[in-house]
């Protein structure tokens, strides 16, 4: 194992360093000089605290043989004391450009990260680029990276402030672990605001804050979201602040995603810790979710929202956004979630949980609590995939601000099969209440079930719900098309009036069987096992 010294005060220009003498003729001035001499992956590059100012640090000149990892952590670990600070507007800070098939991965240590100018260049990231076909991954360790801008006067943002990989790259990860990402901020016509990766690639955030991260939109074109691009995305004990995508000069109807974007068939979400602190929101246009969309599988467990999730269209965008914390979109999305806490979670349709599209999954142990659909549904069980609700609660949430399909529009729980449909659909709800929410438009405040397809039936199966909202007209709404098949099928259903706040509005040659209804008033407390707590509530 060898080691390179790196000072501000450095003058060695050849070899190792001896370990731990810190004199200027043992020590490189450049950390790019110190990482051009590594061999191995056993060998270290060592930085004094201090500023390290310089236009980009590249492998160009590396001697490090293919498989080579540079390894380069700063003496302190005090991310606060040594600083890598890019000068370029038009160029990555850091830039793994070895060339000749030569594969070289980076680990950074104990840094923080910035530039010193605004980045304007829309083909290159602002701090980090892997370029070559042939590179390993790339991890921050315990590093802050901050205070860094993209301002892009024409055109859409191809990679944002990191560069993963492209189209036939070799696989790589770009991974954060320890480290705090804070007021980054970008402006452009569009494309991603982050990281750019296709499949293949990865982008892993471990124990890591983001906060005060914000993208504009310039003018009415699409945005592609913030890690984007197709590759898999793994959040582990993340926490989000405060978070802002604007899209208000947006017109075109398919131009918001999420920060979190699984976009490929093949790319997979796993999230497991979650926590949203701040006020989240994407703005305008027909902004969907705000935190996370995938389109291929996906795990959703342990998420908690103490702060605001909030997605907000403009009247210039499509009136059918959906989601604000989590979509899952066409077949290939399926998965599970578990364990996830939502508070002030707003949206169009679905804030909390969407599933469209032919997407599924089984979701347990979850809690909505003063949640919005200006639409329906706090959670959405839309297109032709099997979706699962269990053990959950739905506590004083709105719907239905505005209308859907000149009808009511649905509650808290909301079901359908679309007309798109290419097979049929079970959807169901087992142990769950929903407790004193509002539906603003005479429709149901609880469970909405709809059918619309004529060969593809949806099958609803209900096991012990609990439907107690006051001052609503219904608590069930039944609804088909005189040839659409709607099946349900319940036991153990309570609800506030009984079987007088059931509207069934099924013409279609389904069968409806909920069985026997209870009312609640019959009941003193009653409560559901939510993440190992039991939550209870008075029913008057």
């Amino acid at each position: 194992m060898a080691v390179y010294h790196v000072s501000t005060t450095g003058t060695k220009t050849t070899g190792a360093s001896t370990p731990d003498d810190w004199t200027n003729a043992n020590c490189y001035a450049t950390i790019k000089a110190a990482m051009d001499k590594v061999e191995t992956s056993a060998d270290e590059v060592i930085v004094a605290d201090g500023t390290y100012s310089q236009s980009e640090i590249t492998t160009t000149a590396a001697i490090a043989a293919t498989g080579t990892t540079i390894r380069v952590r700063s003496f302190s670990n005090d991310p606060d004391a040594c600083i890598i600070q890019g000068t370029s507007a038009t160029a990555a800070a850091i830039n793994n450009n070895k060339s000749g098939g030569v594969a070289l991965g980076l680990h950074f240590k104990g840094f923080t990260l910035k530039k010193s100018v605004t980045h304007t260049s829309r083909t290159v990231p602002a701090l980090v680029f892997h370029p070559q076909a042939a590179a390993l991954d790339c991890e921050f360790e315990n590093c802050k990276i901050n205070t860094v801008a993209i301002d892009i006067a024409t055109g859409t943002s191809i990679y944002g402030f990191f560069g993963i990989g492209n189209s036939g790259h070799t696989p790589r990860t770009l991974r954060f672990r320890d480290c705090a990402i804070e007021g980054l901020t970008s402006a452009s016509d569009g494309g991603v605001s982050f990281a750019n990766g296709v499949a293949g690639m990865a982008c892993e955030m471990i124990n890591t804050t983001l906060d005060g991260i914000t993208h504009t939109n310039k003018i009415a074109t699409g945005y592609g979201g913030g890690i984007a691009g197709g590759c898999n995305i793994t959040l582990t004990n993340v926490t989000i602040g405060d978070l802002t995508i604007d899209l208000s000069a947006s017109t075109n109807a398919e131009s918001a995603f999420s920060f979190f974007l699984a976009s490929g068939e093949t790319s997979v979400l796993t999230v497991n810790g979650l926590k949203v602190t701040g006020d989240a929101a994407i703005l305008g246009g027909a902004c969907g979710p705000v935190i996370a969309t995938t389109f291929g599988p996906y795990t959703f467990n342990d998420i908690d929202v103490s702060g605001t999730v909030t997605s907000s269209p403009s009247a210039a965008g499509a009136p059918t956004s959906a989601g604000a914390l989590f979509l899952a979109n066409q077949i290939s999305a399926q998965g599970s979630g578990a364990n996830i806490t939502a508070r002030n979670c707003t949206g169009e349709n679905g804030p909390v949980l969407y599933c469209s599209q032919g997407a599924g999954g089984v979701f347990t142990d979850f809690v909505a609590l003063n949640c919005t659909a200006r639409k329906e549904g706090i959670v959405y069980a839309g297109g032709w995939g099997d979706v699962t609700w269990e053990d959950f609660a739905i506590l004083g949430c709105s719907t239905a601000y505005e209308p859907v399909e000149a009808v009511a529009g649905g509650g808290a729980i909301y079901a359908h099969n679309h007309l798109l449909s290419t097979r049929s659909k079970t959807t169901t709800i087992r142990r769950g209440q929903v407790i004193g929410c509002k539906q603003h438009l005479g429709g149901s405040a609880g469970l909405t079930l709809k059918a619309f397809h004529d060969a593809h039936s949806h099958d609803v199966v209900i096991d012990d719900l609990v439907l107690d909202s006051p001052g609503n007209d219904h608590e069930v709404w039944l609804q088909s098309a005189a040839t659409a098949l709607l099946n349900v099928t319940g036991q153990g259903l309570v609800l506030r009036n009984g079987n007088a706040s059931v509207e069934n509005r099924s013409d279609g040659p389904g069968t409806i069987a909920l069985g026997a209804i209870t009312e609640p008033q019959t009941l003193i407390k009653r409560g559901v096992v939510i993440g190992g707590n039991v939550l209870r509530q008075v029913v008057a």
